[in-house]
């Protein structure tokens, strides 16, 4: 009984930013066009909304949009675009279509790397998600594989204090945690020498903004 007020305070909360966003929306389609780029930071926040409210579904379709106004607009290899597609990503795997956000953040993740370089923050991004989809479906060798080239590359670009890297060697301690359980240890020791690892520095060599 204590906690429904707040559930319902923060309900309206997310309703209200929902139906502005729409309104603003239907009045930019009026103006510009369904597909016209002007409507693209609002179809983003929109989606970003439907994805807090788990509404994921409802979401996808908001993203999507994007992700095809995007590329009419801008080319599949737009910064824009990527973005669009990294969000695409994110709400699929909400949603547990690993296989399919695996495919999609490989794509954004290749194509930061080689647009904006393999140690540009965003492209760290997207190879921490490309490895949580690893993560997901029990591949913990591969994704322990990416998430220390993330850690080490965070560490050397923001420094070790950076929450961005504290977050990079989290996730690895927790990956190498899973692998050591599967593998009858050395996960966790490997991280902790130093970052050394066999596939470190190889493979996804060149994740918001």
């Amino acid at each position: 009984m204590g906690h429904a007020p707040v559930y319902s305070v923060q309900y309206r909360f997310r309703q209200t930013d929902e139906e502005r966003l729409r309104g603003d929306l239907s009045k930019l389609e009026m103006l510009h066009g369904i597909d016209h780029p002007a409507t693209s930071p609002t179809l983003s926040e929109l989606g970003t909304v439907l994805i807090a409210q788990g509404r994921y579904r409802s979401a996808e379709e908001i993203i999507r949009r994007l992700v095809k106004t995007q590329q009419s607009w801008n080319g599949g290899n737009d910064i824009k675009t990527l973005e669009a597609l990294e969000l695409l990503g994110q709400v699929l795997r909400d949603q547990g279509f690993y296989s399919k956000a695996e495919k999609t953040f490989r794509r954004t993740f290749e194509s930061r790397r080689d647009i904006l370089g393999p140690e540009h923050p965003n492209t760290l991004i997207s190879m921490s998600n490309l490895a949580s989809t690893y993560q997901n479906q029990g591949r913990w060798k591969e994704a322990e594989e990416l998430q220390v080239q993330a850690m080490e590359a965070s560490t050397r670009v923001l420094g070790q204090e950076h929450p961005n890297a504290l977050v990079s060697m989290a996730h690895l301690v927790s990956t190498c945690g899973k692998t050591r359980t599967m593998e009858g240890g050395g996960g966790v020791a490997r991280a902790s020498n130093g970052g050394q690892h066999e596939g470190a520095g190889t493979g996804a060599s060149g994740h918001i903004n």
